[in-house]
């Protein structure tokens, strides 16, 4: 299917989609909870359960986060958030222009939206926090450093550590617990094009563990299902922007012996000229202005990401527009080492926690190759054209999150012996998940 086609169904799809604030659940057999309760549900966790997409926090994707559906679907007692209105914080990024290419995407506007719940006399139903790691969920240390200072002044309030507020500031408190962390701590520095900040194997283990004991004490009676952590490094902001000198047709070049051409990176010769990346090398998406003026392209070549030929600057891409091979291996490595510790824990007979593993990593890797086919129609992580991935590159897209709350339904099902009945993810099939609402489209 063409990306002309698929952007035509997903416009016509969002149509229904923005016409209703309130989601409700579908109609389907009596809720059989299990060993589950699900009378009040709670959630901690990171961006994703935030509903963070298209570069910005803002109440049309609050209520359609994955934690959101579930409430909904089980039928909970409430799910307070703390809202932002308008274009949101910061303003959400909205296609500009999408056919001919280049794609296009800016901010909707330079105008910040506004926290709508802040006065909220208890804590919120979903404690998630853009930016926030496991560490945050006992630990306050970090809550003010600058740039998550942000999201914790709006969202956590200085009420206390995560843990203790959403187990003794909800009345009557949480049954069952959503808990999602682990990609905060790859994130930011695989962004800029580094490894350095990555959170530790250890530091990851004890805090995870230290976060679910002291909320099994906290909460003593309350279930939980804990989401898996994606590899960062397969999502579109990684993928989408070619390590290749590419042609007029968006085809690489090749030299003479038919070998393939590749933009030049930031590492230099003997002589000091920049050599070219390898064939494993990512380019970031960050880097696709300068890529599209030149940058990576070596003299007397041209660069035609703009649309337009660009002569080649023969100057290198910089390493915060890249990660290298040896990085993108020691993301993965660190994503692969952090379910492993979910995962075992899971299973541990002597450290025994009672929770569902929701395989958000398995999503997303479906969703990249072969895709998720819905109705006839195959979605995919790819960028803007795919469908699952909000326009940031990084973040899930309302679908995307009603095909992780059905992961999740079918994890807590599995797990706990319930009957909840999954959505159908087309009701949240969104054009490219920026700032679209029922009265801006994008």
């Amino acid at each position: 299917m063409t990306s002309r086609k698929r952007a035509s169904l997903l416009i016509a799809a969002e149509v229904v989609a923005v016409s209703c604030s309130k989601i409700g659940p579908i109609t389907g057999p009596a809720l059989a909870p299990g060993r589950a309760d699900f009378s009040v549900v709670a959630a901690l966790g990171s961006a994703i359960t935030a509903g963070f997409q298209s570069g910005g926090l803002v109440s049309r994707h609050q209520t359609t986060s994955y934690a959101s559906l579930f409430a909904a679907q089980v039928r909970a007692h409430s799910m307070d958030l703390p809202l932002i209105d308008g274009d949101g914080i910061p303003p959400l990024l909205e296609l500009k222009h999408f056919y001919p290419p280049p794609i296009q995407i800016g901010p909707i506007s330079t105008t910040l939206g506004n926290p709508t719940n802040v006065g909220l006399g208890t804590t919120y139903h979903n404690l998630a926090i853009p930016g926030a790691r496991v560490q945050d969920v006992t630990d306050t240390t970090h809550y003010q450093a600058a740039p998550r200072d942000t999201f914790f002044n709006v969202i956590q309030r200085k009420h206390g550590s995560l843990a203790r507020q959403i187990a003794t500031q909800l009345d009557p408190p949480p049954t069952f617990l959503l808990f999602e962390f682990g990609s905060s701590e790859l994130l930011r520095p695989a962004l800029n094009g580094t490894i350095v900040g990555l959170t530790t194997v250890a530091s990851f283990a004890d805090s995870f563990r230290l976060a679910l004991d002291t909320l099994a004490a906290l909460l003593p009676n309350a279930k939980l299902a804990v989401v898996n952590v994606p590899d960062v490094t397969q999502l579109p902001f990684f993928t989408t922007v070619s390590n290749k000198q590419l042609d007029a047709n968006g085809k690489p070049v090749v030299d003479a012996n038919g070998r393939t051409k590749f933009l030049l990176g930031p590492l230099f010769d003997s002589s000091g000229k920049p050599l070219p990346l390898s064939a494993s090398d990512q380019v970031l998406l960050s880097a696709r202005s300068a890529v599209a003026n030149g940058y990576g392209y070596p003299i007397g070549t041209f660069s035609y990401l703009s649309g337009s030929p660009v002569a080649g600057q023969g100057i290198g891409l910089t390493d915060a527009q890249v990660l290298s091979n040896s990085e993108v291996l020691t993301v993965q490595d660190r994503v692969n080492k952090f379910n492993a510790i979910i995962d075992t824990t899971s299973r541990s007979v002597t450290h025994p926690h009672d929770f569902a593993v929701v395989d958000l990593d398995g999503l997303l890797r479906r969703a990249k190759s072969p895709g998720i086919e819905l109705r006839g129609v195959v979605y995919t992580t790819r960028f803007v054209t795919g469908g699952l991935i909000s326009l940031d590159g990084v973040h899930p897209n309302d679908l995307c999150h009603a095909l992780l709350c059905n992961e999740l339904i079918g994890a807590v099902n599995a797990k706990f012996g319930s009957n909840i009945q999954p959505l159908d993810p087309l009701k949240f099939a969104t054009p490219t998940s920026s700032g679209a609402s029922a009265s801006r489209s994008p």
